[in-house]
């Protein structure tokens, strides 16, 4: 967070002072229980009070990207996932247009989009979907036009090969990046739960 926001920075005593609250405040189990699930009580008690209270120091803009960073790193993500993520934050970048395969529909995909797809072609499981656009274009615009695509199945083959979330929010990137907000919020209600997106 430091690196949007030089002011977003905690210090080990803030930390340590949380540690110690959450261990005495989270669900206690009689003595008969595991410590496993001890140490699990302790552990969601904690992650939730630390978003809590780095909250209350955020931009509310940043508060999402904050319940996001959790996600990522609670998650025992592969190298093809975290290919993934990491395309997920930067986009696509294309430096020569002239080997770029053409654009098939001009009128609603734009240059940036173009760019985004044929970037994320170049990621195994989404081989084949600038063939997708090319020769299901109606589809897909039908798609691309919907209110709330984040809740729409993917033309054809795509809504099975991205029933993972972040693979479809990686599709919104690219398509329809208004509506990454409402995606990304979603993401992380279902990974985490709702107190992780409402910051009331």
């Amino acid at each position: 967070l430091y690196k949007i926001d030089p002011m977003y920075q905690f210090s080990l005593e803030w930390y340590m002072d949380l540690f110690q609250r959450s261990i005495k405040q989270s669900q206690t189990t009689p003595a008969v229980e595991s410590v496993e699930l001890r140490v699990s009580n302790i552990f969601k008690y904690h992650r939730l009070e630390v978003y809590r209270n780095a909250c209350r120091s955020l931009f509310e803009r940043h508060k999402l990207l904050l319940s996001l960073q959790i996600v990522v790193k609670l998650s025992d993500w592969n190298e093809s996932q975290m290919e993934e993520w990491n395309f997920f934050l930067r986009g696509g970048q294309v430096f020569d247009r002239k080997d770029q395969p053409p654009n098939p529909a001009k009128d609603w995909i734009t240059a940036n989009a173009w760019d985004n797809i044929t970037t994320l072609e170049t990621l195994p499981i989404f081989q084949g979907i600038i063939g997708a656009l090319t020769y299901n274009a109606k589809e897909w615009k039908r798609w691309y036009n919907s209110a709330m695509p984040e809740n729409t199945n993917l033309p054809g083959e795509w809504e099975s090969k991205c029933e993972d979330p972040l693979k479809k929010m990686l599709v919104l990137r690219c398509l329809r990046p208004d509506r990454i907000v409402f995606a990304a919020t979603k993401f992380v209600e279902n990974s985490l739960g709702r107190a992780f997106v409402d910051n009331r």
